[in-house]
């Protein structure tokens, strides 16, 4: 089994985006802060189940709600999944990454 971790970016990230929603729409924030927990959760049983991101294939790509993706990176030796990044698909990600 994997451990998984959100690295500061990542933490950053989803307190905008959750910021932008409770201004905007309040229940889509917490429908894409739900979708991005049990979506991670998953991941510690099968971490390979999204595709490599072609852009950069450091990362895996998982689509969530809204337009957002969330990269990631499994290191097999560790056993560890690290999210990097959960940004919204529409902006210039592979300048971001």
């Amino acid at each position: 089994m994997y451990r998984l971790r959100y690295l500061p970016l990542a933490d950053l990230d989803m307190e905008e985006a959750e910021a932008y929603w409770n201004e905007h729409h309040p229940p889509a924030a917490a429908t894409l802060a739900d979708a991005l927990v049990q979506k991670t959760d998953g991941l510690i049983n099968n971490p390979f189940i999204y595709k490599v991101y072609e852009e950069r294939p450091y990362f895996r790509c998982m689509p969530l709600p809204f337009g957002y993706l969330c990269f990631y990176h499994v290191d097999e030796y560790e056993k560890i999944i690290s999210v990097h990044r959960i940004l919204r698909g529409m902006r210039d990600i592979s300048k971001i990454l």
